[in-house]
């Protein structure tokens, strides 16, 4: 598969880099934050050691630099989780990202922040308790850091058939956890 990158310079000299596979066997390509974390919510700075606290964390988003689609127009790409993620605070806001190939925007990968314990704060604000978050900085990727993970695949076009039935089968409509846990 060949993917088509759009050269970008910047007036910054920061300039994004190419996907890479960390070994010969690796279907994915890491992608690198290009900025560093940007943190969007509602936000309150309070007095008392330049702290930043968060009355509501919209997600994190970080900047790729990567303008990218695949040549093909039977071909995507999904953005996925780095194993990494694993030590970090975060997963990502959609789970599994999808980049079409008639898509030719920057990559942008946003984040939701897992708030631990330790990340609450309970203070009072005009006679009542207001809990408050604060990012815990070294749980969550910082520039130049690998965020995730570029899978390419192909698509294929499917055909919708409405029929009156579907063949019989051993689940049938067993839903979750039907077929067993060992």
């Amino acid at each position: 598969m060949k993917i088509l990158i759009k050269d970008i310079c910047d007036r910054t000299r920061l300039k994004a880099r190419l996907p890479e596979a960390a070994t010969e066997y690796s279907a994915g390509y890491d992608i690198i934050a290009l900025s560093g974390p940007i943190i969007v919510g509602e936000s309150v700075d309070f007095p008392m050691d330049n702290l930043k606290l968060y009355r509501r964390i919209d997600y994190i988003q970080y900047h790729t630099g990567l303008y990218i689609c695949p040549e093909k127009k039977n071909e995507y790409i999904e953005v996925c989780p780095r194993s990494s993620i694993a030590k970090k605070n975060l997963m990502l806001k959609n789970s599994l990202g999808i980049i079409d190939s008639d898509y030719t925007g920057e990559i942008i990968v946003r984040m939701a922040y897992i708030i631990q314990p330790e990340d609450l704060f309970i203070l009072p604000e005009s006679g009542i308790t207001r809990i408050y978050t604060k990012i815990n900085h070294e749980k969550i990727y910082q520039q130049d850091e690998k965020i995730a993970q570029l899978i390419p695949r192909k698509a294929s076009k499917i055909k919708f058939q409405i029929v009156n039935r579907l063949p019989d089968s051993i689940r049938g409509s067993k839903g979750f956890g039907s077929s067993g846990t060992k």
